[in-house]
Order: C-alpha cells, then structure tokens, then sequence
C-alpha cells in the first residue's frame, strides 16, 4: 500500500521503548537509549523506515565491530513535540564516506548506493523515501568521522511513560524460542513482501535458513515440494495473485496437510479479523500473523506458535532464545 501510494496513515500512542525493544528482538548487538514516553506515531510506517535502516547498518555497516546503536529522543515545544530515532554504527573502513541525503531527495538514491555499496539496489533507501512521503516523516542520512548517522523524525504528542530503557537491555517478556537451525519456507506473491521476509527472518531468527517462493505459479510447485523434504514453518501468504492463476493460500495449507506436512503452518495476511482466523485454523493453519504486525511482534509471535506446538507433539527440539545469542 505504501508503494501503491494508497496506504492510510494510522497514528496510535505507543511505548517508544517497547517500539524499540521489538527492532532489536533477535539483534541483541543493538544498543538502546529511550525515554519513558508514550508517543503519538504510525508504528506500521515506523517499523518500515527503521526495519531498512537496520538492515542497511548491519549490511553495509563495520562487520568486525558494528558499534549499532539506536536513540530515540524527544523535544517538546509549546504545543507539541519533535521525535527523532537516531541510527548510528560504524562505517566499514574501505567505503567511501557517504554523501548526505534526506528522503526528499529520492533522485539520489542511486548517488548514495553506488558509494554505499557496489551491489547494493536502493530498495531500502527507496522504501524509506516513500513511506517517509506518505506519512509526512522527515529522514536523512549522513556521515560523521566513521560513523553513519541515520534520523527518521516526526512531529507528534507525547506522554510519560513507565519506564527508561537504556545501555542495551532488553524489554521484559521479549522470549521468542526456535530450534536450531529451524527451516523456514514462505510463500508470497508481493516482491517486497519476500524480500523483507528473506533478509529480516535470518537477522531475527540467528541460524534459521529461510527460503522464499511465489514469483510465478511454478514456484508454487516447488514451494510445496520444499515443504514435503524440510520444513519446520510455512508462512503462507492467502492471496496469491500470480500470473495466469489467483490460489487461496487456505487451500494450499489443506494440501500441505493432506500430503502429511506436521510442522507449523502460519498464514501472512492483512485480514486477521475472528472470521477470517477460524477460516485459516479451519484449513489447518496453526496461527496467523497480521501484515499491519511490526516485525518484532511477528517474530514473538512465531516463536511462540513453534514453541506451542513443538510441545504438543513432543518434538525433542533444543531451543535458544534472544538472551542467549
């Protein structure tokens, strides 16, 4: 929606540091320094911005000594506040430094890219430019000495709140468990979609070797023939709109299970409401994930479905959780 232009922005009171606590579920080399505060935000839009800023700084970022750290802050005015989140880590040495850019320049993302890195598309600068368009956010990118700075900021309203999170703890309860090595296939039919699912699962979930289908129809195939030889969840998106056919992804759950798949089954969709969730358990989907979810409450939500039904089959699986990576 945010690409097609038609997205709505929906701003809500959140707790910045559970905001920030869920950008770092599985990325404990993340520092963070936030205030107590409830702030008035679009958490969807947010979550978009940051998510590819923190993909960008750990892929492009020192990898021997990243040195990431995320700071949120607020300033407050007469009749309102500024909130800036503010993404620094270290430059790789060899690159060169980076030009500054804001997301009102979209016409130089290429400039950025080719000095970021020699492979490197512009996707995640171009996603952050337009959600930063469409939601009225304010975000620029620059270099100082051999740190890159990265500052997404908005005005909005805020409120105490009933904690500070500082110098890399983590938000209570944040426990998501997986298996070693656990095997995660997705389906989808949007391209945005499987790339954010094939480079934030990994960065989340340590170990986890994910793979992505749904180009064309034939993926489909080799999707459920992927399933059938190693897979421990199937995210599946439930409309798959593909060339030359439309497949309801409730109907390929029905025939994963018919084929004898045991592990988790987990739909993807925008359409969460109580109806649509006995549809999805009703075709033998274990649980839903909301693509309005940020990704850190789609993780937690994940490793809570895994752990709930690795224990209802007694599986022997040996799980790690973010504490201890």
């Amino acid at each position: 929606q945010l690409v097609q232009g038609t997205y709505v922005k929906r701003p809500q009171n959140v707790s910045l540091s559970k905001f920030c606590n869920d950008l770092r579920v599985g990325r404990p080399a993340i520092t963070l320094d936030c205030p107590s505060m409830t702030a008035s935000l679009d958490p969807v839009a947010c979550n978009v911005v940051l998510e590819n800023a923190v993909a960008n700084a750990i892929r492009h970022g020192d990898t021997e000594n990243p040195e990431i750290k995320l700071k949120a802050e607020v300033v407050e005015h007469a009749s309102s506040a500024e909130l800036s989140f503010t993404l620094i880590n270290r430059a790789k040495a060899d690159r060169p430094k980076l030009a500054h850019w804001h997301a009102s320049n979209s016409d130089t993302v290429s400039v950025v890219v080719d000095r970021y890195d020699s492979v490197s598309t512009g996707l995640g600068l171009q996603h952050i430019a337009v959600a930063a368009r469409e939601c009225g956010m304010a975000v620029e990118l620059w270099q100082e000495d051999v740190y890159v700075h990265f500052r997404l900021s908005m005005r909005t309203e805020v409120s105490p709140g009933a904690e500070t999170v500082s110098d890399g703890s983590q938000a209570e309860g944040v426990h998501p468990t997986f298996p070693l090595n656990v095997h995660i296939l997705c389906v989808d039919d949007s391209p945005i979609t499987r790339k954010c699912l094939d480079r934030v699962l990994p960065q989340r979930i340590p170990g986890a070797v994910v793979k992505v289908f749904g180009e064309t129809v034939s993926d489909v195939a080799l999707f459920k023939q992927a399933v059938a030889e190693q897979c421990d969840i199937a995210i599946v998106d439930q409309n798959l709109s593909l060339p030359g056919a439309d497949i309801k992804g409730t109907d390929l759950i029905k025939e994963l299970v018919s084929a004898g798949y045991t592990g988790l089954v987990c739909v993807h969709s925008a359409n969460c409401t109580a109806k649509d969730m006995a549809e999805y358990l009703k075709s033998g989907a274990h649980c839903a994930v909301d693509k309005d979810m940020t990704w850190g409450e789609k993780v937690k939500l994940l490793g809570h479905a895994y752990t709930k039904h690795t224990a209802s089959q007694n599986l022997p699986d040996i799980p790690w959780t973010v504490d201890n990576v």
